[in-house]
């Protein structure tokens, strides 16, 4: 067995290099701004990516592309593209 030390230590003063506890502490400013562009980068690649989504069942299923519940009415349609898709993906794997 391997030797492990389970003895608990004693806490640690704050490092200097931590999250700022106030904009007047150095830093602060750096890590705010990161804080802050890594929220809007979040939220543009959640919108941009939501839109993605939106353009593909429009493709898939047709209708306006933000009530897929209205093209699972008409699973004909859906049969017909799985089964093409599945198809293509067999055809591409399997070359005759």
């Amino acid at each position: 067995m391997s030797n492990i030390d389970f003895r608990t230590t004693a806490p640690q003063p704050p490092r200097a290099d931590q999250i700022p506890s106030a904009l007047t502490s150095s830093g602060a400013m750096r890590f705010w701004l990161a804080v802050v562009l890594t929220g809007i980068g979040t939220g543009v690649g959640a919108a941009a990516l939501t839109r993605l989504l939106q353009i593909v069942q429009r493709l898939m299923w047709g209708g306006s592309g933000t009530d897929i519940l209205d093209a699972a009415t008409r699973p004909q349609r859906l049969y017909g593209r799985n089964a093409a898709a599945g198809e293509k993906i067999l055809n591409n794997h399997n070359p005759p």
